[in-house]
């Protein structure tokens, strides 16, 4: 199996929904072309070294991806620069395996996640423990 990369610019005034439907059909490209998808997110919005049919910035794109025919890269490269939402494509091969990409933003996300749910099995044992001294308090006033 080779190991490619391609970096590509769209339009920077897309909204992200439409960002991520581009990336949604260059995705069903890539399994009609028997790409497998390795990584496929978003770099962010960049200034341009020079303009690119009157844009000073662009939306980067990078795609990881492997295959073994080289027919099949050449079909992908024509279809992106066919593609009237990528104004810029390049792809390149990797000497090793790309490792899988975790978003910071999920990471926070789930490590936000974890703390809630601490901090809620914190709430409930004392919760539990208010209740347990209001009992036993109770207890006591019975007694007397």
């Amino acid at each position: 199996m080779r190991y490619y990369e391609s970096l590509y610019i769209v339009n920077p005034n897309y909204e992200q929904n439409q960002i991520n439907n581009i990336m949604k059909e260059i995705e069903d490209k890539c399994s009609d072309l028997k790409l497998k998808v390795i990584n496929h997110h978003t770099w962010g919005k960049k200034r341009l070294a020079y303009n690119i049919e009157k844009h000073k910035y662009g939306s980067f794109l990078l795609l990881h991806f492997e295959t073994s025919s080289v027919n099949n890269l050449q079909e992908f490269d024509s279809f992106m620069i066919l593609h009237n939402n990528v104004l810029r494509n390049q792809t390149v091969l990797l000497d090793k395996k790309p490792e899988l990409f975790v978003d910071k933003l999920d990471q926070q996300e789930n490590s936000k996640i974890d703390e809630n749910k601490k901090n809620d099995s914190a709430e409930e044992t004392e919760v539990i423990k208010d209740q347990s001294q209001d009992d036993s308090s109770a207890k006591k006033e019975l007694k007397e």
